[in-house]
């Protein structure tokens, strides 16, 4: 090696080659990624031996619903290619996501035993591509088949993030560009984060109502407060040798299950108490159920 060296050293010529070489070399080297010729993927996705099925259906479906749900699918997935075995649970999330399991009783999943990778002629990744595409047209809710991420959890392969301050705007947007991603090819399990809910009832009152019996916006909305979630008048209070949170409510759950009992709230007022309905507008509004905000 020291006779090499010296010998490159020795000569201009020598040098010059040397110097030449090494510049194409390390040209060649660097365009061999844009060539697509160097691929590199940190965490390849591996072949696995079990698969997930995720079921999202309406919100507000009873127990009873998901459970003949849950069964009409689990008969179907027990016959699909390669399975071994299916499990199936309620209100249940699969453990690749990055939120706490939810014990909503819409959401349905199935995890897939299927045969060991040495026993089957395909991949568990084009198991998945087959679920999703036997299962396309699934129409009582949201049908998505994946395996577990064999690196750390790093989200969707592509995520496209809509900010704004308007959640009715987001949310159209969102429906716009998941319309859309839905009809390209190659793209599957195209998710939201707002997730829609079952309606809620919004009161809007009207200032000039309220001036004119004397009553504030404050106290109109400390009575919806109280009458809906209440609140605590004292956290932990000793009844003996157990404790208790005191909160004050007007009525019951069973006084909001029906959209007419908000026809017979009173409001206090100097000229005596005035139903609710007097003072303002009920309309429906969009209620969802998880807003991501960043």
């Amino acid at each position: 090696y020291e006779r090499f060296i010296t010998g490159i050293l020795a000569s201009k010529k020598s040098r010059r080659r040397t110097m030449a070489a090494l510049i194409i070399f390390s040209l060649c080297s660097y365009a061999l990624v844009p060539l697509g010729y160097v691929v590199n993927e940190f965490f390849p996705e591996s072949d696995q031996d079990t698969l997930y099925v995720s079921v999202e259906l309406p919100k507000n479906t009873t127990l009873e619903k998901s459970t003949v749900e849950a069964l009409a699918l689990i008969d179907e997935l027990r016959h699909f290619e390669e399975t071994r075995f299916v499990i199936a649970e309620i209100g249940a999330m699969p453990p690749s996501d990055n939120v706490s399991t939810r014990k909503d009783w819409n959401h349905l999943l199935f995890t897939l035993a299927i045969t060991p990778e040495k026993e089957r002629d395909i991949s568990s990744l084009e198991l998945i591509d087959t679920l999703n595409s036997q299962f396309s047209q699934y129409n009582k809710g949201t049908f998505s088949a994946s395996q577990l991420s064999s690196g750390p959890p790093a989200g969707n392969d592509i995520e496209l993030k809509l900010l704004g301050d308007d959640l009715a705007t987001l949310q159209d947007y969102g429906k716009e560009v998941s319309a859309y991603l839905k009809e390209q090819p190659g793209i599957t399990n195209v998710t939201t984060s707002i997730t829609s809910g079952s309606s809620k009832i919004v009161f809007r009152p009207e200032q000039e109502k309220l001036n004119q019996n004397g009553i504030t916006l404050g106290e109109t909305a400390l009575l919806l407060r109280t009458l809906g979630s209440g609140f605590t008048v004292k956290d932990d209070a000793r009844f003996g040798n157990e404790k208790f949170d005191i909160v004050l409510r007007l009525g019951d759950q069973s006084s909001l299950e029906h959209p007419e009992t908000l026809a017979l709230i009173r409001v206090p007022s100097a000229r005596g108490d005035l139903p609710l309905s007097s003072l303002g507008d009920y309309s429906l509004a969009a209620n969802p159920t998880l807003i991501t905000k960043e």
